[in-house]
């Protein structure tokens, strides 16, 4: 290989890494701006005690906003053991992640 296909080479790499490099800080960048910006999000509380958020749909169950230690809660009753359940969010198929924090106690009982 002469020096100048050597230099044509290696010039062209170069450039295929600083392409690669510009590309991975716009995706990152991207990635960032995005999850900066919640899809949904709610706040308990805002809401009365006793009451559900407005925009959650209650399918079933006794789910209220309760109050200890200043924070406020969406609580289930442990009783009767079934399923419930309830809606919240805007609908959307994919790429959705969803966190929460959750506290239970045991009872003792076995169904």
């Amino acid at each position: 290989m002469n020096n100048r296909t050597a230099n044509c080479v290696t010039t062209t790499n170069m450039i295929r890494i600083k392409q690669t490099a510009s590309a991975l800080v716009i995706g990152l960048t991207a990635l960032t701006t995005h999850a900066a910006e919640p899809l949904y999000q709610t706040n308990f509380e805002k809401t009365e005690l006793g009451e559900v958020p407005n925009d959650f749909l209650v399918l079933d169950g006794d789910f209220a906003v309760k109050q200890e230690g200043g924070n406020k809660y969406l609580e289930l009753p442990g009783a009767p053991l079934d399923a419930f359940g309830f809606m919240f969010g805007p609908s959307a198929r994919h790429g959705n992640e969803i966190s929460a924090r959750m506290f239970g106690t045991k009872k003792g009982r076995r169904y």
